[in-house]
Parts: structure tokens; sequence; C-alpha cells
């Protein structure tokens, strides 16, 4: 069993709340997930509660390891679309 510090859970917190305002479901349900895990509840209970599989959850777990809080955090900054070919300068 992994324990958070109550540091870590405000971050996370901070972070699900930040998806929420952008709108970002896939952010929000990782870091809320990542909270859940972090209060105590199983990776199992996880895994029924948000839908998806024990897999799932255990690789969140490890890519949160081993990235920390910036991997969370940086579920919130990804572009949307096609990037543009040209920059502004060759337009």
């Amino acid at each position: 069993m992994i324990t958070f510090s109550k540091e870590l859970l405000k971050k996370l917190r901070a972070s699900s709340l930040i998806a929420f305002k952008l709108k970002n479901i896939q952010a929000y349900r990782l870091a809320t997930a990542l909270i859940c895990y972090g209060e105590g509840r199983g990776i199992n209970e996880i895994a029924i509660l948000f839908g998806i599989s024990v897999k799932t959850v255990v690789n969140w777990l490890i890519k949160f390891m081993s990235g920390g809080i910036n991997w969370v955090m940086g579920k919130h900054y990804h572009g949307r679309g096609r990037k543009e070919k040209l920059t502004k300068e060759r337009a």
C-alpha cells in the first residue's frame, strides 16, 4: 500500500478542480481516482466506482509514481485539434 502525504492530496484536489473547470473529463477522473486511492480506497473499489479495469488503475498509479504531480497536471494542457503547418510569420 502506497500512502500519499496531505500536501500531495491537496495538490491532487487542486488538479481535479482545474480539470473540472476546464471540462477535461479524463484529467478529472484521473485526479479523482488518485485522490480516492490516497484516501485509502482499494484498487478494485476505484475500478468499479469509475467503470474502468483494475489494470487501468494500476497503470495510472505506476505512471503517477514515476511522473508525480507534474504528470497529472500535464493532462490539463494538451492542445486539441490539428497543429498548424505554417508559423504565423510564414502565413
